[in-house]
């Protein structure tokens, strides 16, 4: 158990991205590379694979880039 709540808790998941915020610790949950399995396409699940998170440290400002077309761009946080 942590003594103390943490800035930012960082997770990973090989299908989801996320960012949240929850009683005022940055929530990340970092995506995947690699794309739609035939696993995934039978079990319904939908990766968001190519993300990354950009974190300010001084504010805790997120930026998702988004890598899935090559070059990356800014993507809407949590997208």
């Amino acid at each position: 158990m942590l003594e103390t709540a943490p800035d930012i808790f960082v997770t990973g998941h090989s299908h989801t991205y996320g960012v949240e915020r929850y009683r005022g610790v940055l929530l990340l949950n970092v995506s995947t590379w690699q794309g739609e399995t035939e696993y995934q396409r039978m079990r319904n699940i939908v990766p968001v694979p190519a993300r990354a998170a950009l974190v300010d440290l001084a504010s805790l400002a997120v930026e998702t880039l988004d890598f899935s077309a090559g070059d990356p761009t800014v993507a809407e946080a949590g997208a």
